[in-house]
């Protein structure tokens, strides 16, 4: 069990169980993160909150969290839309900002959480994951880019 205070895998504290269709935060996640100083009683403002008390993102950078759930959402909800009609399409732009805050956010974990010694002196873009490079692929398909996804 990691010290109080400090997390040793983000894998520790998130998830314990799968349960009727349902991931059940585990009980240092309550602790750790849903008991943070935030205000709000929504979840995922409150791990955001908690990513920016980390210094893993800015406070602006969680406003701009919230905006993309809310675009994830939308896309979630009208997938089928966004596949067959030519004139629904996925904006690359918040696409691609969604990816670079995302990759922000694991690659602050890879680097504070997961592998902290193994981390030492490698420079932030030499870090990646699988999430990270599915989202450059997302991008790379939308933009008709391959390589790095400016915005």
């Amino acid at each position: 069990v990691p010290p109080v205070g400090r997390v040793s895998s983000l894998g520790d504290i998130i998830f314990t169980r799968f349960e009727s269709g349902k991931l059940i935060p585990s009980k240092r996640y309550r602790e750790v993160v849903l008991k943070n100083e935030s205000t709000t009683h929504n979840a995922f403002r409150r791990a955001a909150d908690w990513l920016a008390s980390m210094s893993a993102i800015s406070l602006d950078e969680v406003d701009e969290l919230m905006a993309i759930r809310d675009y994830r959402n939308e896309v979630a909800h009208e997938l089928m839309n966004v596949l067959i009609d030519p004139d629904r399409r996925l904006d690359p732009k918040r696409t691609a900002r969604a990816v670079e805050l995302l990759g922000k956010i694991s690659r602050w974990r890879i680097r504070n959480l997961e592998a902290e010694e193994e981390c030492m002196g490698v420079p932030d873009e030499e870090i990646t994951s699988g999430k990270i490079l599915i989202g450059e692929i997302i991008i790379a398909g939308l933009t008709g880019r391959s390589g790095e996804h400016e915005p």
